[in-house]
């Protein structure tokens, strides 16, 4: 995977990890990983459909990939996963019902020429009082109806996770899945209140305030969502409890709004195929482009598998539904068959067209999400809130016409402020062109609004571009950073160790010129600044070469210079995640700066996790770990760490032991002393093959060995990938594995631990057998990283059609049984329905 983690860095910042046995705290060992197979093959899977960082914002790629494994690996790092009681599956399955129930009816009144169909519209365009009732029918079900004492609400949101659905996620089912998600969420709301419907929020027309302003948007305000930083106090959900907390944002830090490039990116391709699974590029795959509004919004929201227990989760899927449909629309005018468009290359194994959708839609599988019915008989989209030189006015009060630097016609959200002054003013203005004291406005086509009538004090006629909001200079820098602590269920700092990281950043090649100049013969220089590397010759050479991978465009610098880099580590064996930031110095060619992040307290065991950096804009730092044996010699590595209780002692049990760690305050009386020579030496964990190998180290000549044999699989599976009708030939390449297992039969289905990377390309396969060469590889609970890595020859028996597609594919199963895996273990046997396999595993 080292071809991976190259292509992927960026070597903008540096982060590497402080030595920290200054002082006898109470501290423990830390030790260098692979990526975990899942995560190293999605990189991968993300690098060839984006083509590398320059094209693509490597935070996206790392939050796609990330969520992905999390998603997978639920049950295995200890997600708090609610029970899924018999009572629970037959109230969400009594919603899906209700929701076809009115599919039927609609036919009927279809036939009657009337559009039975209920109309979402933009969160900004309903009326106050349409909000208001809406937010309260999301209260009741929160804390009003409940199902077993479980509120309807939180039972809902519990099926947003890896623990209880396969299907959702990494794949081209995340379309139909969520479709069918959010209509049983709105069918719960209207048995609250049947007058009220389920919003869409286009965050559009965020971006279009600037990505300076996007975050202080109005729906921010307590009158619409409440608290934007920090825990919720304020609002219509102020002080909500979740399965992690209390709901928690940290808006504006990471990511961006969707903007109208992306979504005209969707709405432009004809065929699913273009937009989801395999073969769509991330510019065009709507699950990719998704993420990052779920990382502007952060806390619960960027999290997945508490993200739907965030409100705001239910209105942008919404959003992401109605650009999926206007695709679809297209498609159908183009000639496609929509509801039979799925593509062959579809992503995970359990996004196969006939795969079930889970418990809580009992009964429909995959393919049910495609079907017309919902469109056409339950619900329609109105039009998102547009604006042009003739008609300037976005159908809401909340909504500003502005012409953007293309000299197209948008709406913009109010921001927080222009909001309370419109507030306070009475109401003074509908879009931004009015003469009148009193206006009327009805529902259009084009701008949907329910009628409303709005008395208001006359104001200036303005003519786009409207004024932009003031610039927010720095006012999204150096904002606190909210975490929940909550690991494995337990909601407590104390569960939490911490380890200092430091940052190394070149100055960015977007920083303009500092406004501090060079004099020469008496005359200001102001076409640079006196800190730049291009006024110095020698710096330069190394400086001139810098990367310029794709970013938000939302770069920050404070105006004196100062910068933030967010560092972030993601449980790999456990369930839990923690962001702090680093505040850097943006003025100077290379600066450092030392933050402490928080991990997993492995108490007797040993935690795993993945610690990561990236700037405002989703510029990815690259880890470098120190080369054993030496003091400043530094290396790439992939910044997945295990901590565990061996000596020598390396972390602190809380904040204040990780700053005497590296701080000596004892030898130099004046004033703390850093020594600059105490690095953490990193011990590498190699593999055999792609993928996690024995937790043991080898000697030089067996890592060089595991090296070789690793790119020759890789070559064989890439070989693989591009091979057409070809039977499936013995390998050609046989590796040592650092362990052997003589013998593993009767596998029946792997579990969600379990890989297996085919290496032979096979066209469709009908039910009957078949032999082909995979390599396998086993990393199961219970067998610490301890795993079989092997080439095998395996029979396929298949109880029913599969596709087996050229490429990687890891399957997964929704039972376990296991144990340890060793020379000696016995044969483990693993269960899932429908699929049943044979492998039989030879020794090298």
């Amino acid at each position: 995977m080292s071809k991976i983690k190259h292509r992927m860095a960026v070597p903008k910042c540096f982060l590497s990890i402080l030595f920290l046995g200054l002082v006898p705290v109470s501290l423990a060992m830390i030790e260098s990983l692979e990526y975990p197979t899942p995560y190293a093959q999605c990189l991968y899977t993300m690098w060839k459909k984006s083509q590398g960082i320059r094209e693509e914002v490597a935070l996206s790629i790392y939050h796609q990939c990330m969520s992905n494994y999390r998603w997978k690996t639920s049950q295995f790092r200890n997600f708090a996963a609610k029970n899924i009681t018999g009572a629970t599956v037959r109230y969400t399955g009594s919603l899906i019902r209700s929701a076809l129930g009115r599919a039927t009816h609609g036919l009927r009144r279809r036939r009657q020429g009337v559009d039975p169909r209920r109309e979402r519209v933009e969160y900004r365009m309903m009326t106050d009082a349409q909000r208001n009732r809406y937010h309260d029918a999301i209260n009741r079900l929160k804390f009003i109806d409940k199902i077993e004492g479980e509120s309807k609400f939180d039972v809902l949101a519990s099926f947003h996770s890896g623990a209880t659905q396969y299907t959702a996620h990494g794949g081209c089912n995340f379309l139909g899945f969520h479709r069918l998600y959010i209509l049983m969420y709105e069918e719960a709301l209207i048995q609250v209140d049947p007058e009220i419907t389920l919003p869409y929020l286009d965050s559009t027309l965020d971006y279009n305030m600037g990505l300076d302003n996007s975050a202080n948007s109005m729906i921010w305000h307590d009158d619409f969502l409440g608290t934007k930083e920090g825990f919720v106090t304020s609002g219509p959900f102020a002080d909500w409890n979740t399965t992690i907390g209390q709901l928690f944002r940290n808006v504006g830090i990471s990511g961006r709004p969707l903007n109208d490039d992306e979504i005209k990116n969707v709405t432009s391709r004809k065929q699913m195929s273009e937009i989801c699974g395999d073969d769509a590029t991330t510019w065009h795959d709507l699950e990719f482009i998704h993420g990052p509004f779920h990382l502007f919004v952060d806390g619960n929201m960027g999290i997945i598998e508490v993200a739907s227990e965030e409100p705001v989760f239910w209105m942008h899927h919404a959003f992401v539904d109605y650009i999926w449909e206007m695709q679809r629309e297209n498609g159908k005018s183009n000639g496609v068959d929509i509801e039979n468009d799925y593509p062959e290359r579809f992503g995970d194994i359990y996004h196969g067209p006939d795969e079930p959708l889970g418990d809580m839609m009992e009964g429909l599988s995959v393919r049910d999400g495609l079907s017309e019915v919902y469109m056409r008989d339950i619900y329609k989209y109105a039009p998102k809130p547009t604006c042009s030189a003739e008609k300037p006015d976005c159908g809401s009060p909340y909504l500003l016409c502005i012409q953007n630097e293309k000299a197209e016609y948008k709406c913009r959200s109010m921001s927080i402020e222009e909001y309370d002054d419109f507030k306070a003013n009475g109401g003074s203005h509908t879009g931004i062109t009015t003469t009148t004291t009193t206006t009327t406005t009805t529902t259009t086509t084009t701008t949907p609004k329910p009628t409303t009538t709005t008395t208001q004090k006359p104001c200036p006629t303005l003519s786009p571009p409207y004024p932009p909001p003031p610039k927010n200079k720095g006012g999204d820098l150096h904002k606190p950073i909210q975490n929940s602590f909550c690991v494995n269920g337990e909601k407590n700092v104390n569960e939490w160790i911490y380890i200092p990281v430091r940052v190394t950043i070149r100055r960015p090649v977007d920083f303009g010129n500092y406004q501090s100049y060079p004099v020469v013969n008496g005359k200001p220089m102001k076409n640079t600044d006196i800190y730049s590397s291009s006024g110095y010759t020698n710096l330069n050479r190394y400086m001139r070469n810098s990367p310029k991978p794709a970013d938000y465009g939302s770069c920050k610098s404070s105006y004196s210079g100062a910068g933030e880099i967010y560092l972030q580590t993601d449980g790999l064996n456990y369930d839990g995640s923690y962001k702090e930031f680093a505040i850097v110095d943006h003025r100077l060619a290379v600066s450092i700066s030392i933050a402490y992040v928080a991990i997993k307290n492995p108490g007797s065991g040993q935690a795993d996790v993945m610690i990561s950096a990236y700037d405002s804009c989703g510029r990815v730092c690259r880890p470098s770990c120190l080369v054993p044996g030496t003091t400043n010699v530094y290396r790439p590595c992939s910044g997945a760490l295990r901590v565990n209780t061996k000596q020598p002692l390396m972390f602190g049990n809380n904040f204040g032991d990780a700053v005497l760690g590296i701080w000596d305050f004892n030898s130099v009386k004046t004033c703390p002393h850093f020594p600059p020579t105490k690095f953490m030496s990193l011990s590498t964990v190699t593999t055999a093959t792609v993928g996690r190998g024995s937790p043991s180290s080898p000697n030089p000549e067996q890592r060089t060995h595991h090296a070789t044999c690793r790119r020759a699989i890789q070559q064989e599976v890439h070989a693989a990938q591009s091979a057409t009708e070809r039977g499936p030939p013995p390998s050609t390449r046989r590796c040592t594995p650092t362990t052997t297992v003589s013998s593993l039969k009767n596998v029946h289905c792997p579990t969600k631990a379990v890989q297996f990377s085919r290496k032979t390309a096979t066209p469709r396969v009908r039910r009957g057998s078949f032999t082909s060469v995979w390599t396998l590889a086993i990393a199961l609970p219970g067998a610490g990283q301890g795993s079989t890595l092997s080439s095998s020859a395996i029979n396929h028996t298949l109880t029913q059609d599969q596709q087996v597609s050229n490429g990687t594919r890891t399957l997964y199963g929704p039972r376990m049984e296991f144990g340890r895996v060793n020379k000696s273990a016995p044969a483990k046997v693993f269960r899932c329905p429908r699929l049943r396999y044979r492998y039989e595993t030879r020794p090298a």
